[in-house]
């Protein structure tokens, strides 16, 4: 006998079926309490050949980003913050690697200081900090960028002399050349701030979030956390 085949319509209904008694499967986990714990999110997953490895690191991606605030002007994201508890303190291999690892992520090799229990790695307004807590140690990754940031406040100063122009000039508006010229000038800074900061922020944020993930992944290896 030769296979049956489905109709699209019915391929729908298949599936919206197997859904439906999948979501009453899990339903009952999560009753007790609101939410699901990462062991119960990694047993749903083995239903659907999702590895527990692969559950956890994309919990770990998701605390980091959940983790992320960004720095605004005007309504424009000029600085980048991300920040992850570890659960413990880290060695001094596994800060030289997270340092290794900076210095590839960021194409710079930065500066590193120590200051008691602080370490710092820094790359201009770049900085990456491993701070002390109670139960271990804080990653905090910041960053401003300092050249959108000059920009946009040059540009609007700029702007301001030009609309003084333009109101105490006793000229027409359209023979005024200084004043236009100077609109024009401040125009193009702010015009250079604006462009590219929000793909900017992108990209740091997302490799803060894969510095801190990895870093949170390896102790996790290191330590046989499941």
């Amino acid at each position: 006998m030769t296979e049956r085949r489905y109709a699209d319509s019915e391929v729908s209904a298949i599936f919206r079926d197997a859904a439906t008694e999948t979501q009453r499967r899990v339903a009952p986990i999560g009753s007790a309490q609101e939410g699901l714990t990462l062991s119960e999110l990694q047993s749903i997953g083995r239903e659907v050949g999702l590895t527990p490895d692969a559950i956890a690191r994309a919990a770990v991606a998701l605390d980091v980003q959940q983790s992320g605030t960004i720095r605004r002007r005007l309504g424009l994201p000029i600085g980048v913050t991300r920040t992850v508890e570890l659960p413990r303190k880290l060695s001094d291999d596994e800060w030289d690697r997270v340092v290794v690892q900076l210095r590839e992520v960021f194409n710079a090799t930065g500066r590193t200081r120590v200051e008691g229990g602080l370490r710092q790695w820094s790359n201009g307004n770049l900085q990456v900090r491993l701070e002390p807590t109670a139960t271990g140690q804080r990653l905090h990754l910041s960053t401003v960028n300092g050249q959108a940031r000059s920009a946009l406040r040059g540009g609007l100063v700029t702007l301001a002399f030009s609309m003084f122009f333009l109101v105490t000039s006793t000229s027409p508006v359209g023979s005024n050349i200084p004043g236009i010229v100077t609109g024009l000038i401040g125009a193009g800074f702010v015009a250079r701030a604006v462009f590219g900061l929000a793909g900017w922020a992108r990209l740091r944020g997302r490799q803060m979030e894969q510095i801190a993930s990895d870093t949170l992944t390896a102790i996790a290896a290191t330590d046989g956390v499941a």
